[in-house]
């Protein structure tokens, strides 16, 4: 693990890393997946195993606006905006690049399950103080999702959502013992 990191009032606070689930808190087939794809039976590949994220590692942690919003979007939601006149593909693309302004880091874990053929993922969003933080969580779509576990760890948000099972329950309670 790496180290805590001390806060405000003296507070700990973890880091992003910190998210990721020790190997020997996780059940018998449950593991992080290895990359983006993998070969079954035969020529069978199964593909997607990163979540169709931007990233280049599992578990990553990245300071890239593409990355941050993708993953902001996964714990927020779709942005409800009124009608506004067609965007450029430019402007299209500015304007999610903006979504990341107030957002320091983002952070992404995936495991492969053994009770299931879903992937179970975990979500974080490191801020630049804790109030940020809690604003942002407020009003995620994923905090009023009773099938995902969230958590508020001083300026980071953290998620984790999944099938049902025995990985998703190890992840859940990972996220829910840190400081």
């Amino acid at each position: 693990m790496s180290p805590v990191l001390p806060a405000l009032g003296g507070l700990l606070i973890a880091a992003l890393s910190d998210l990721t689930v020790p190997a020997d808190r996780l059940p018998q087939g449950c593991v992080l997946s290895p990359s983006q794809s993998v070969r079954e039976n035969g020529n069978h590949v199964r593909t997607g195993l990163w979540a169709g994220l931007p990233i280049r590692s599992n578990p990553s942690t990245s300071s890239e606006p593409s990355v941050i919003v993708a993953i902001r979007g996964r714990i927020a939601g779709p942005i409800v905006t009124p009608d506004p006149p067609a965007l450029s593909e430019r402007g299209l693309a500015r304007f999610q690049l903006q979504l990341a302004d107030g957002i320091d880091e983002a952070y992404a874990a995936i495991y492969l399950g053994p009770d299931s053929q879903e992937i179970v993922t975990v979500y974080g969003l490191r801020f630049p103080d804790a109030s940020a933080a809690a604003a942002f969580w407020a009003s995620a779509a994923a905090r009023k999702n009773p099938r995902v576990t969230g958590v508020l760890l001083g300026p980071i948000v953290a998620v984790a959502m999944g099938p049902p099972d025995s990985c998703l329950t190890a992840v859940a309670a990972h996220l829910t013992s840190l400081p």
